[in-house]
């Protein structure tokens, strides 16, 4: 007879897994490493088990050791990345003008790490979630969908209304994000260094003709595994815990202005790569 499974941890083990969530970090200065197929394997374990929207389980890995694959990969990403930043600045001032009055460094795909997992999502998973139905039944998410054939501004539809309902995507999207957080978590605990660049859905075509990946995979995010070489004091910033909880319903003392999200989010991204500990000049009594 199979043991029961019971959720919860001693003590210890718990502290261990939040040692892990919290020194875990985005490193973008990584070294070569070999590293052996069990350690890649067990990478690989952890985002199998991620949940899943209806257990769909729409991700693949698709591993990239060979070493003038992994260099096009970098070059590519690189070029294609500060293309996509140009247009940015160029056609969405709006909303790139204040927080980027920096060179945007882009190279989160360094030439010589140890191999790159490349994270696919099967995208005929879609049509099997039952999003159809909940926009048909819900006024508020209907009345959004019609909306959408008269925009006349594309930076109005992305920025300004996001939660346009877009099909089963919100769900498939967010299966590939747990899985994508296990990955990361597994990489750190063994000692590695890696970084969620992201792919998807604007570098997904040079990805596709590189590794050749059929149409129905979307390359969702390139995980370069390697050596930490960054040098880490703290944990990064995050905002206090009891700015976040809202107990039984929203608490409007809570709320964040328009005014000071746009100045906190200045302060962050001008300093989000480096910095360690809390983003000096923040109001916390604010956020």
């Amino acid at each position: 007879m199979a043991a029961k499974l019971n959720a919860g941890l001693p003590q210890g083990e718990y502290d261990e897994l939040m040692r892990v969530i919290v020194n875990r970090r985005s490193v973008r200065e990584l070294g070569h490493v070999d590293i052996p197929e069990a350690d890649l394997r067990k990478i690989l374990e952890a985002g199998r088990w991620a949940p899943s929207g209806a257990n769909t389980q729409p991700w693949s890995f698709l591993v990239v050791r060979d070493r003038q694959k992994i260099e096009r990969l970098a070059e590519t990403y690189v070029t294609e990345r500060q293309q996509i930043i140009r247009d940015h600045l160029e056609k969405s001032p709006q909303y790139f003008n204040r927080t980027e009055l920096y060179t945007l460094q882009v190279e989160a795909l360094p030439k010589e790490v140890g191999c790159v997992i490349i994270v696919l999502g099967d995208v005929r998973i879609v049509k099997y979630y039952p999003f159809l139905k909940l926009v048909e039944t819900s006024p508020r998410l209907a009345e959004r969908v019609r909306a959408v054939p008269g925009e006349p501004d594309a930076n109005d539809l992305f920025y300004s209304r996001p939660f346009v309902p877009r099909g089963g995507l919100e769900i498939w999207l967010a299966s590939l994000s747990a899985s994508i957080q296990n990955l990361q978590l597994a990489t750190w605990s063994l000692g590695y260094g890696t970084i969620w660049g992201t792919v998807y859905p604007l570098l997904e075509e040079a990805i596709r003709r590189l590794c050749r990946v059929p149409d129905h995979q979307e390359p969702m995010a390139v995980l370069p595994i390697g050596k930490p070489l960054d040098t880490f004091k703290e944990p990064r910033y995050r905002r206090r815990l009891d700015r976040m909880i809202h107990w039984d319903e929203f608490d409007p003392a809570k709320e964040v202005s328009d005014d000071d999200l746009d100045e906190w989010m200045v302060a962050v991204r001008r300093r989000r790569y480096r910095l360690d500990a809390r983003v000096p000049d923040l109001a916390d009594d604010k956020l």
